[in-house]
C-alpha cells in the first residue's frame, strides 16, 4: 500500500507542479482585472461618481419616481398630510395615482380624500405634486401604498411604493394581511382578499 501510495506521487508529481502554476496565473488574471476596474473607477468625475448613486434609488424602467415628505408628526386621531413628488421618467405624460390602505382599522382617509386621480407632470420639471391625508388609529408603523401607472405603446407600466408612518412610540412590527392556509399539496400560503379596481 505504501509503494503504491509512492508510485502515485511520482508519477503524479508532473501533475502537481503543472497544477499549481495554472492555479497561480489564473488568481494572477482575476487580481490583474480589479487592478484595472479600480484605475478606471478612480478616473470617474465627483459629478459621474454622484450621478452613480441616488438618495431616492429609482428601479431600471421605473416609469416614475415617487419621493415623499410628511407635513407634521403623526398623532393617533389627527389628520396627517403627505406631499408627494411624482417625477415622470418618460416626459410629459398622463400618470394614473391610486392611494391604498391595506389595514383600515390601523389608518384610514378622511371622507373628503381622492383615493384616485390622473395627473400630468409639469413640462419644464416633469413633476407632479400632489398631497394625500390619512388619520391614524393606532401607534405604530403604518403604511400608505401609493401606485402610479403610465400608458405607453406597449401597455401600462406602474411604480408602487408603501410609505411608512411612524405613530407615537407603538412598536414597528411586520404588517400582516390576508390569512393563513393550507393549499391541496400541504404547503402554507397567504390568502388575500380580492379587490377590485
Amino acid at each position: 500500500m505504501i509503494a503504491a501510495t509512492a508510485l502515485r506521487l511520482t508519477t503524479d508529481g508532473f501533475r502537481l507542479p503543472l497544477l499549481l502554476l495554472l492555479l497561480a496565473g489564473a488568481l494572477a488574471a482575476c487580481g490583474g482585472d480589479r487592478a484595472a476596474n479600480e484605475q478606471q473607477a478612480a478616473v470617474l468625475s465627483e459629478e459621474e461618481k454622484h450621478a452613480m448613486i441616488s438618495e431616492d434609488p429609482v428601479s431600471p424602467g421605473a416609469p416614475v419616481k415617487i419621493a415623499h415628505s410628511l407635513v407634521g408628526t403623526p398623532v393617533v386621531g389627527q389628520p396627517l398630510a403627505i406631499n408627494l413628488s411624482l417625477t415622470s421618467m418618460r416626459g410629459v405624460v398622463p400618470m394614473a395615482v391610486e392611494y391604498r390602505i391595506n389595514d383600515t382599522s390601523a389608518m384610514r382617509f378622511p371622507e373628503q380624500q381622492v383615493r384616485a386621480a390622473t395627473v400630468s407632470p409639469d413640462a419644464a420639471t416633469l413633476e407632479a405634486i400632489q398631497q394625500v391625508t390619512v388619520i391614524p388609529q393606532r401607534e405604530g408603523r403604518l403604511y400608505l401604498n401609493v401606485s402610479v401607472g403610465v400608458e405607453s405603446d406597449t401597455g401600462t407600466s406602474s411604480t408602487v411604493m408603501a410609505i411608512p408612518i411612524q405613530v407615537g412610540s407603538g412598536p414597528r412590527s411586520y404588517e400582516e394581511n390576508g390569512q393563513l392556509r393550507t393549499d391541496a399539496n400541504g404547503q402554507t400560503v397567504r390568502a388575500l382578499p380580492a379587490s377590485s379596481n
